[in-house]
């Protein structure tokens, strides 16, 4: 693949479905999991749901709809900008110095009630349209997270034009506790990273059902 135009556009559309394909094969041909003597050994139906389910749900972290991954154009000092895909998606479980018992208190509870009632968004039956518009759906909720980011590093200014250094310890608490907009009402953004992974996981369902139907026809 040469086009340029992937490259700046990311293969994610691609690999959902390279990966949903090599699924329903291994289905289909009886390989569910690691068995001695089956070769290849490690290509089996475990393994692809594990690829697919992992993409399905980087569709859904609004950062990876966009070639500003950092939400970097929310600060002044681009090069001394917090890593907010890092806040984003690892922070609350991925920190050595602190658990944030109440921040990750607050987004479990939104996170369980997000369960019970998010529906998936996209209705498509093409995998490839689908995770565009999954893309392009969580692309909406660049704004809350850049605003946040801004508040959580007491950066100056506005989001258009940033001005001055932001602090050198970010807020990671105020962070996920910010409230603005997303899909047209208020949430915070410990209700807004809920939402979307309760999403991915409405949606993982889906496809690992289609998945085994689809190879269960033949």
């Amino acid at each position: 693949m040469k086009d340029k135009r992937y490259e700046r556009a990311g293969m994610l559309p691609f690999r959902v479905e390279e990966c949903y394909r090599k699924l329903v094969e291994s289905i289909r041909a009886g390989r569910l999991s690691d068995q001695p003597g089956q070769f290849p050994r490690d290509e089996h139906a475990a393994k692809w749901a594990g690829y697919l389910a992992h993409y399905v749900a980087d569709n859904t972290q609004p950062h990876h709809a966009t070639i500003d991954y950092q939400s970097q154009t929310y600060f002044a000092h681009k090069r001394n900008a917090p890593r907010v895909h890092f806040e984003m998606e690892f922070r609350l479980v991925d920190d050595e110095h602190a658990d944030f018992p109440q921040t990750r208190a607050l987004y479990w509870d939104a996170f369980d009630a997000a369960l019970k009632t998010v529906e998936d968004l996209v209705q498509t039956d093409d995998l490839w349209q689908a995770t565009c518009e999954v893309s392009l759906l969580s692309y909406d909720a660049l704004p809350l997270i850049g605003l946040a980011a801004m508040h959580a590093a007491a950066q100056a200014g506005t989001p258009d034009k940033p001005q001055g250094p932001a602090a050198e310890k970010f807020d990671t608490e105020a962070f996920f506790r910010f409230k603005g907009s997303y899909l047209g009402r208020d949430m915070t953004v410990a209700e807004m990273k809920a939402h979307q992974q309760a999403w991915a996981v409405k949606r993982i369902e889906k496809l690992w059902r289609k998945a085994w139907d689809e190879a269960s026809a033949e």
